[in-house]
This record gives C-alpha cells, sequence and structure tokens, in this order.
C-alpha cells in the first residue's frame, strides 16, 4: 500500500524540485496537491481491495450454506432410506409369520403347533434386534403364541385403540 501511496504522490506530480524561494502558491501544487491526489488514490485502492474481500466472503458464506443443505439432504436421505429399510424387513417377517399362521390347518391348541409356530416367530424375531416380545393374538385379541414360553399366560389387547382400529379396517 505504500508502494501505491508513492507511486500515486509521483504520478501527481509529487517530488518535484521546490527552490528554497518558492511562495505557498508553488508549496501547494508541488506537494500539497500531489499528497491529496495520492491519498485519493490510496481509498480508492483500499476500497477496491475491500470490496474484493466483501465479495469473496460472501461467495464462501453462500458456498457453505450450499454445502449444509447438500449434507442435511444426504443425511435425511440416509435416513429415510434406513428406515424404509428397517420397516421392510420387519413388514416381510410380519408377513412371513401370517402366511404360515394362514397356511396351517391345525389348530395352534397342540403343542406341537404351538411350539413350530414359536420357532418360527423366534426365527423371525432374531433377524430384527431391535423389536421386542412378538405375540400372535386372535381375532378377539386375546394372546395365542409368544416368541418365548416366558411370555404373559393370558393376554388381551382387545381394548386397545390400535386393535379396534385394524379390526374395523
Amino acid at each position: 500500500i505504500g508502494g501505491a501511496s508513492g507511486l500515486a504522490y509521483v504520478a501527481f506530480g509529487g517530488w518535484v524540485p521546490v527552490p528554497a524561494s518558492a511562495t505557498g502558491g508553488d508549496l501547494l501544487r508541488g506537494v500539497a496537491l500531489p499528497l491529496v491526489g495520492a491519498d485519493i488514490v490510496l481509498c480508492l485502492v483500499n476500497l477496491v481491495v475491500v470490496g474484493f474481500a466483501c465479495t469473496g466472503l460472501r461467495l464462501l458464506y453462500e458456498r457453505s450454506i450450499n454445502e449444509a443443505e447438500v449434507r442435511s439432504q444426504n443425511l435425511s436421505l440416509a435416513v429415510d432410506l434406513h428406515l424404509s429399510n428397517e420397516i421392510n424387513k420387519i413388514d416381510l417377517s410380519l408377513r412371513t409369520v401370517a402366511a404360515e399362521l394362514n397356511r396351517r390347518t391345525a389348530p395352534l391348541d397342540t403343542l406341537f403347533e404351538r411350539r413350530t409356530i414359536q420357532a418360527l416367530i423366534q426365527q423371525q424375531h432374531s433377524l430384527l434386534d431391535e423389536a421386542e416380545g412378538w405375540s400372535v393374538t386372535d381375532a378377539q385379541g386375546n394372546l395365542v403364541v409368544h416368541d418365548s414360553e416366558m411370555g404373559p399366560a393370558e393376554f388381551s389387547v382387545g381394548d386397545r385403540a390400535y386393535f379396534r382400529d385394524l379390526k374395523s379396517g
């Protein structure tokens, strides 16, 4: 910046020898006007530099905002895909158990049938670590089979809102 000020001083006629007998007007023309011109040029150069810096900062800010938007969209998509995958796995497991129950003609009253269905439920449950206990109920909401023998002996979900909603269609 000092070099630019010096160049501007020379450009406006600075460093012109002024004789000792020079008057105030001579000094004004020889020294003051070149210094004022150099200062004006220096201020303009500074304004241009500040303008470029502000423009650069604005572009960096906008780029950072765009990158943050893209990253949040990517994260949202990854979470959506993960949840969709988990829901599809749960749905497939439930459909597998339901299809096996619909395929069977023997009632679940026999110990063999109950243990067979219980083994199928345990197998499907092992594929889904995040699932808790699995239970099969009859049309009235009474517990028929649980995924372990440690499940509740008598249990009914027939009075729960989600069961009534599913039953009514």
